[in-house]
């Protein structure tokens, strides 16, 4: 008799460890799975031009004195320029900038010359350019587009500066830790000069808004807009002045985030992109700046739960702002709750889960267990209602998992209020694994969970899609309308094919993309890479150039890997920690070669949420990319992040064939059977049953109960891990009974 057992973990009702088991007479087989959390940070840089995207950093916390690494991602936002002017234009190039012609400089002309800016990634130009636009807006304000162009510029300029100050101070507490003064004296005077270039580009934005900006305001909105954008510059210098500076700025922040606070309360809809984008970064100001997790997390709490209650009044013009908005307002309670006590945590974590709609069946996570109760576990369980089945492999996703069995059935359970299992969310959590019936008459043999959406691809290089698809990974254009012109709902919640062109090999799903390779060997994207507005959304496949005779892909939450067939690593997207292994943060938007692999025969490769990992065929591996709570395995004294890759020595010798990275954790199988867990550990999700967070790979122990032979007694041998999957907070991994 064949049957499968699902064992999970987890210490209180949250968290997740799952195991599932396939028992054969001879091959006996069986899944664990593991919770994991995103642990991100996230702050709206502020809502986009004439598309209204929202523009949002990721953070989240590090060794850095005085907070978390910062997406450092190039925004370009701006529709392609069109010409707009009758008469040419003149321009003159210096050595420092390009200029207009001093004939004409008009408030059109600046605006073109901005756009232009941006399309050349000349941001301190785009800076100058919308400062004169900003300057001659004396009773008139801006329009919403010369609003956000100079939110965009202003942010791109201080993003690459933000970003090269956390990297020289986290470079100074090494050198600091390892007693190299000299070293040290000479860090300090480079991130004096950064801090310079920081208080500069802050203190003109800053006058810019006094002085022009906020005294034209006429609406609500704007008013809101740009004290939120006062709040955030000075939040800005907060983060680096010290002292009597720091107070000062943070002060500043607190009286300009309650002034917007104030209007947008009385003002603008619960559910404004620009209101909650708002309660969003003044939540980020108590948890970063005042070290104030319990009111961030009210603050946070309350704004999610406004929207929440008036979510169906949401308009189709700033849907997608909203929502992702409020998926990071999310994101940030899960996150923060975990630094507050035990009951005020809890308190906040249910409540919100609670009035959002989600965890019906009481306390617990969203079913991705598949136990049948939302109930976490910290050491493997089984989950005995996939124990009939015979699997092939399993997905862990951020709120669900899914498992696909030797006969091409597929299975789904968790989280299901955008469609995410293939079938109409009728409830809005799953926690025991169903079959998905509109794939029962293909067989499918690979698939892929990301943010909000699934993929899946059968035996003759068929690829599905359904879940979320507000940004087109699904494959479908978001905004459909039925025969009378009705909208359609954007999310596909029963499977349908994708990509019909494809003969696909593999899918693989990012945050809000998609990505497949086919048995060509060429890669094929669609969806919206991040930020929202870097490149066009597109729900039809386009072709990544550059890429040929591919054997495998691995895509993260927002960065892409593809490993050639001989042997060179490629990688594109985005950059915050380091991810594509380039020695820098610069996102790529073309594929770009890994560093530090030459020499190096790779057979596999793995993506987490902002890390990476690479397989020798010598059993080695090598991580780079974010490196917070040990996920890379590199120690508890090394958790920094790493830009080029790195050897994992302390699973040198352990003879690794798989490795999978989650969102804060990863986990890594050996040939004979055993794993080893490391990163973040509340939730249960590395299986040493307790919140131990580590960076030093411990091996996970498959303490579950042996199966009985044909005469009823129990057979002797042990279980041994065939193949692991890690998710945002849990774990899966496919075991058999080796006699």
């Amino acid at each position: 008799m064949t049957y499968l057992k699902v064992v999970t973990l987890s210490p209180q009702p949250k968290a997740h460890w799952a195991t599932m088991w396939s028992l054969r007479p001879n091959k006996r087989r069986c899944l664990l799975t593991v919770n994991a959390d995103v642990n991100l940070r996230n702050e709206v840089y502020g809502i986009s031009a004439t598309q209204h995207v929202a523009y949002s950093h990721w953070t989240s916390s590090s060794s850095t004195p005085l907070g978390r690494p910062f997406l450092s991602t190039t925004i370009r936002q701006t529709p392609p320029i069109h010409s707009q002017f009758s008469r040419s234009h003149t321009l003159r190039s210096s050595s420092s900038t390009l200029e207009m012609s001093p004939t004409d400089s008009s408030r059109e002309e600046n605006v073109y010359m901005a756009k232009l800016a941006e399309q050349a990634e000349r941001y301190e130009e785009m800076v100058e350019f919308m400062e004169k636009v900003a300057k001659t807006v004396d009773v008139e304000e801006l329009t919403v587009e010369e609003r956000n162009l100079l939110s965009v510029a202003y942010k791109n300029v201080i993003g690459a500066r933000r970003a090269s100050w956390r990297i020289i101070s986290s470079i100074e507490q090494k050198e600091e830790s390892r007693g190299n003064e000299d070293h040290v004296t000479i860090i300090k005077d480079y991130r004096g000069k950064i801090e310079s270039e920081l208080s500069k580009i802050c203190d003109g934005i800053l006058n810019l808004l006094e002085s022009h900006l906020i005294p034209s305001a006429s609406s609500a909105e704007s008013k809101v807009f740009y004290l939120k954008m006062k709040g955030d510059y000075h939040r800005y210098l907060a983060e680096f002045k010290t002292g009597s500076e720091r107070k000062e700025a943070a002060e500043s922040t607190l009286l300009a985030y309650k002034s917007a606070q104030d209007i947008a309360l009385a003002e603008l809809a619960p559910t404004h992109p620009i209101r909650l984008g708002l309660a969003l970064n003044f939540s980020v100001f108590y948890y970063e700046i005042l070290n104030s997790p319990d009111r961030a997390c009210n603050l946070a709490k309350q704004a999610f739960d406004e929207a929440i209650s008036e979510l169906d009044t949401l308009g189709e013009d700033s849907y997608k702002d909203s929502t992702l908005i409020m998926q990071l307002l999310r994101d940030n309670l899960t996150l923060w709750t975990s630094d507050i006590t035990d009951d005020a945590g809890d308190e906040i974590k249910e409540a919100s889960k609670r009035e959002s709609g989600e965890g019906q069946q009481g306390s617990g996570e969203d079913g991705q267990l598949g136990l049948g109760s939302n109930e976490e576990k910290e050491r493997v369980c089984v989950v005995e209602a996939l124990q009939s089945q015979k699997l092939r492999s399993v997905v862990a996703g951020s709120r669900n998992s899914l498992a696909i069995c030797e006969d091409g059935k597929l299975f789904t359970w968790g989280w299901n209020q955008r469609g995410t299992l293939g079938h109409p969310p009728e409830t809005k959590t799953e926690n025991i694994p169903s079959q998905v019936k509109a794939l029962s008459n293909v067989n499918i043999v690979q698939a892929a969970i990301g943010g909000w959406h699934c993929l899946a691809v059968d035996d003759q290089g068929r690829a599905y899609a359904w879940g979320g698809n507000e940004y087109g990974q699904c494959g479908e254009e978001p905004e459909r309308k039925d025969d009378t012109g009705r909208p359609l709902r954007r999310d596909i919640v029963i499977p349908q094919r994708c990509a019909p062109k494809l003969v696909v090999r593999q899918v693989a799903a990012g945050g809000t993309h998609s990505v497949v390779l086919t048995r060509e060997g060429h890669v094929w994207t669609w969806g919206q890479p991040w930020p929202p507005g870097d490149i066009k959304q597109i729900s039809v496949p386009v072709r990544v150039q550059g890429l040929e005779a591919v054997r495998v892909i691995a895509v993260g939450a927002f960065h892409n890997l593809a490993l050639q067939e001989d042997g060179t690593l490629w990688a594109w997207g985005n950059n915050e920690y380091g991810q594509l292994g380039t020695g820098d943060t610069q996102p790529r938007s073309q594929p770009i070669p890994v560093q530090g692999l030459s020499g190096l025969t790779l057979v596999d490769i793995a993506a987490g949420g902002w890390h990476s990992t690479a397989l020798t065929d010598e059993g080695e591996v090598y991580g780079w990319g974010r490196g917070e709570h040990g996920r890379l395995g590199f120690g508890d004294n090394d958790k920094s992040s790493k830009m080029v890759p790195q050897r994992v020595n302390l699973l040198a010798g352990e003879d690794i064939v798989q490795i999978s990275c989650g969102g804060t954790h990863s986990v890594a199988l050996t040939r004979d059977g055993r794993m080893f867990s490391f990163g973040r550990g509340d939730h249960g999700r590395l299986g040493y049953g307790r919140k131990v967070t580590t960076g030093q790979p411990m091996e996970v122990t498959i303490n579950i109960p042996a199966p009985t032979n044909s005469n009823g007694s129990a057979s002797e041998g042990r279980w041994i891990a065939k193949l692991v999957a890690c998710g945002g907070r849990h774990t899966l991994a496919i075991a058999e009974w080796k006699d």
